[in-house]
């Protein structure tokens, strides 16, 4: 079997064959870096995963704020319509279930967040 990396044939590296804690593909030009070696590189995780994380949380914040705004907006048109005369039950009774939809989609966001970034 040819060796992509080594550029050679019949050097030891196979398919899920570790040679050097990295795994070998054909095809590939590159080795892909086992993930033993970048959970003990503190470096690696300083630098490269925790801003990424902590700007996927900031993302995740800014995506609930903009959801409690929406909720603020429902409940601002269920007063209005249920302020109304003659009250159009039709028009309150779809903003009502919107109102619903998107405190549960606000629930649903907040535990997918609780499960995701969790400090555990």
């Amino acid at each position: 079997m040819y060796c992509y990396s080594c550029q050679s044939f019949n050097c030891g590296h196979a398919i899920g064959q570790l040679a050097n804690n990295n795994r070998v593909y054909p095809g590939l030009a590159t080795q892909i870096t086992g993930t033993t070696n970048i959970v003990q590189d503190r470096s690696t995780w300083v630098t490269t995963i925790m801003p990424r994380l902590s700007e996927a949380v900031i993302k995740a914040e800014l995506e609930v704020c903009k959801i409690d705004s929406l909720i603020a907006e429902k409940e601002q048109k269920i007063q209005e319509y249920a302020s109304e005369y003659p009250i159009n039950f039709d028009k309150l009774i779809d903003a009502i279930d919107d109102l619903e939809l998107v405190s549960r989609r606000k629930e649903q966001f907040e535990k997918i967040i609780e499960e995701m970034f969790s400090e555990d």
